[in-house]
């Protein structure tokens, strides 16, 4: 089960009308889809900004995996995979729970990473992504 941070998804929830971001996520668990937009300074950043526990951070460093850069470009998806597919195939002994809180953290980090004006927006996007309206 994904371990959502509660101070995030109350952040996320005051964007989103008749549904939550829980329900999203949980609807959508095998592909779940959410923009990941950074700047280009964000990019570059290690990936420590993500704040990720012990094995999923040593798990991305034993692969090369530096950046937020390198997370995202090594793991584009396709249509027939899922992002968690992608960042098992990429990072050997990567179990599904770190999977699930590698993505879970970076989309955190993607949404704060967002204007106060443009929140709304990203939530809209996501909302779209997985087909609720």
């Amino acid at each position: 089960m994904i371990e959502l941070d509660e101070n995030v998804t109350r952040e996320m929830n005051k964007y989103l009308d008749g549904t939550t971001i829980e329900e999203i996520i949980y609807k959508n668990r095998k592909f779940f889809h959410f923009p990941a937009i950074f700047t280009t300074s964000q990019m570059d950043q290690d990936i420590e900004v993500l704040d990720l526990g012990n094995r999923a951070y040593n798990c991305l460093r034993r692969s090369g995996t530096n950046t937020l850069r390198d997370l995202i470009t090594r793991n584009k998806t396709t249509d027939n995979e899922s992002s968690k597919c992608q960042l098992k195939r990429h990072n050997r002994n990567l179990g599904e729970k770190t999977a699930d809180e590698i993505l879970i953290k970076l989309f955190y980090y993607s949404f704060l990473s967002q204007p106060e004006d443009e929140k709304k927006a990203y939530m809209k996007k996501v909302l779209e992504s997985n087909e609720l309206k």
